[in-house]
């Protein structure tokens, strides 16, 4: 029942929108492409700081003996 509750109250939202009538400019593309560049650098100097940690966790790496953690 829910399901179809839902799924009746989506169709409705879509269906009783009209149009945007909205206009992005050529600078909108270029902010979208640096925010995607800026999150994968992010993603990847994330995973670099965090290499052993995650290697570790996936029973790649084994701890040293001087290993704290």
């Amino acid at each position: 029942m829910l399901f179809w509750i839902l799924l009746v109250t989506a169709w409705w939202m879509l269906m009783g929108t009209g149009p945007a009538q909205a206009y992005l400019d050529p600078g909108t593309g270029g902010m979208m492409l640096q925010l995607l560049l800026a999150g994968i650098a992010g993603v990847g100097i994330w995973i670099k700081m965090n290499w052993k940690r995650l290697t570790l966790k996936m029973g790649l790496h084994k701890p040293g003996p001087d290993a704290k953690d």
